[in-house]
């Protein structure tokens, strides 16, 4: 259909006709118009909400500014985090006068395995990890009881700890 069909078959209308062709088309158009905002209007309606929830937090912050400078962090620094991740943590574990058992990667990090006769070491050593720049996933410890000598009929009885953590490099 071209331009001049469109017309003809416009002018054989009648006036009322014609009428609610005209208000039709402007329906039409004024729907395609509020369609065509519409999205426009509710994205800027989460912009403008998205947009006051961090002017508060924006506020907030700048409120707690005062108190940034008390807040001390208990890592002394960083001092071996040049070298593999492994051998960072192999050190850590040897620092912390524990054995290491075992490290490996695996897909969500390292796993290791250690053990020591001093627990209190083991939960340093998670602080220590995490100072380097590590994220503690898991940590577990257990305690396993060992024969050192037997006297008599008492023995006497040493605990080993025993214990695995899994860490991630924070970036």
């Amino acid at each position: 259909m071209n331009s001049q069909t469109i017309q003809q078959a416009f002018g054989n209308l009648q006036p009322r006709e014609k009428y609610f062709v005209s208000a039709g088309a402007m329906l039409v158009v004024i729907a395609a118009v509020y369609l065509a905002f519409l999205p426009l209007s509710e994205k800027h309606s989460r912009l403008v909400d998205q947009h006051s929830k961090l002017q508060a937090d924006l506020t907030w912050l700048q409120a707690q500014a005062a108190t940034v400078p008390r807040l001390v962090n208990s890592c002394s620094g960083r001092e071996l985090s040049a070298g593999m991740d492994r051998d960072v943590i192999t050190k850590l574990v040897k620092r912390s006068q524990l054995r290491v058992d075992n490290v490996s990667e695996t897909a969500s990090g390292i796993a290791l395995r250690f053990n020591g006769s001093d627990a209190n070491r083991m939960v340093r050593l998670a602080h220590q990890i995490s100072c380097e720049g590590f994220a503690v996933l898991s940590f577990e410890f257990s305690a396993k009881a060992k024969d050192l000598k037997t006297v008599g009929s008492s023995s006497a009885l040493a605990s080993t700890y025993v214990g695995m953590m899994e860490v991630q490099r924070v970036n």
